[in-house]
């Protein structure tokens, strides 16, 4: 196991599907946020690999941890899991120098995908999907048609200046000293903002390093409405990619087994 990495995946619920694939890695220290708090997980013992963490609303925005997903005002999220997760690798637990972040509808087929884009990025302070400049200046961030940002700048008073960067962090890895900056800006500003440009926006203000997922393969219909010979033929072709985005976790557990059964005949 390489005690210097950590995957951490973000979830309204508790995903059993989730935890029992966590359950499985053998490089990494896995961790599964629960963003409800109505029903306590910490007890658990089901899952001894996989650490359930759960952290109240509150003990986050007290520290500044908010806002990670507050893009639509009538979609506003004051605290998400994302606000917890984040918080909980830059203040209660800081021993990993990398940590990767995965939303659960992020559907890959085992943790040599991880692995394999680790030996190859091995240094990189952000790794993600699309990270992409807008070459747009402050006046131009209201207009709009200008991507998220009339929505970033009406909700948020802080946001960072030009350059302005995006990208699509549904699976993402940072830095120890990616995620100590997002630490000191929730602590001087009390709030964070959408996520899409946060990340990618203070890597490179902060002079750090990024990369492109390449290995990345958005769906533009919803995997339950591909045939099923489209599904296999998908997935046996791009084994060591990631899809996004698959709802359904039930279905990423059939496509391993298959995956699976498929490689053993």
């Amino acid at each position: 196991m390489n005690p210097n990495k950590a995957v951490c995946v973000i979830s309204k619920e508790y995903d059993k599907d989730w935890i029992e694939f966590l359950n499985t890695f053998e490089e990494y220290d896995v961790y599964f946020i629960i963003d409800n708090n109505e029903v306590h997980y910490n007890d658990n013992k089901d899952f001894s690999k996989t650490n359930l963490i759960q952290i109240q609303n509150l003990q986050c925005k007290s520290n500044g941890f908010m806002g990670l997903v507050s893009l639509f005002r009538d979609r506003f999220k004051e605290v998400s899991g994302w606000d917890k997760a984040l918080y909980y690798f830059t203040t209660i637990n800081t021993k990993y120098d990398y940590v990767w972040f995965l939303e659960t509808d992020v559907y890959f087929y085992s943790e040599y995908t991880l692995i394999q884009i680790d030996n190859e990025c091995q240094t990189e302070d952000l790794l993600a999907h699309g990270i992409s400049e807008h070459k747009i200046t402050t006046a131009e961030t209201s207009f709009p048609s200008v991507w998220h940002w009339p929505s970033i700048f009406r909700n948020h008073s802080n946001v960072l200046g030009t350059p302005y960067y995006h990208c699509l962090p549904c699976h993402t890895r940072m830095s120890k000293s990616l995620l100590l900056k997002i630490k000191e800006y929730a602590s001087k500003y009390k709030s964070l903002y959408f996520l899409e440009a946060f990340f990618p926006s203070l890597c490179v203000h902060n002079n750090m390093t990024y990369n492109n997922l390449l290995s990345f393969n958005p769906l533009s219909r919803p995997c339950e409405e591909l045939p099923y010979d489209t599904k296999q033929r998908m997935f046996t072709t791009h084994k060591n990619s990631f899809f996004h985005p698959i709802k359904n976790t039930k279905e990423h557990t059939e496509r391993r087994k298959l995956l699976a059964l498929n490689a053993s005949i």
